[in-house]
């Protein structure tokens, strides 16, 4: 099943691919970053897109790591953002368990 990613041109998924790979590198590097600061750093129309991205590989990370995932924090700073917040954790989750 496609989502709006992978409509989005070679150029905006481009940037979207690096910054979730520079958010990772963040995370072994540093303290967790900010999604939030991320996001901040993409045009308007992408927002959806690479948050949804940060999100998966927050999660995926956190995961790896056994830690929790704090969504309740996710949901304080992006609250217009629920249900993609609730969507990427669950998928997430699913993938995860099939992974076992």
């Amino acid at each position: 099943m496609l989502n709006s990613f992978d409509e989005l041109d070679l150029a905006r998924r481009t940037q979207i691919d690096e910054l979730c790979r520079e958010y990772e590198d963040a995370w072994y590097n540093e303290t967790v970053p900010s999604v939030a600061s991320f996001v901040g750093r993409v045009a308007p129309e992408d927002i959806d897109d690479c948050l949804r991205e940060l999100l998966a590989t927050d999660f995926e990370l956190r995961l790896a790591e056994e830690l929790d995932i704090p969504i309740e924090e996710f949901l304080a700073q992006f609250p217009s953002h629920s249900e993609l917040i609730d969507r990427v954790y669950r998928e997430v989750l699913e993938e995860s368990s099939t992974i076992i």
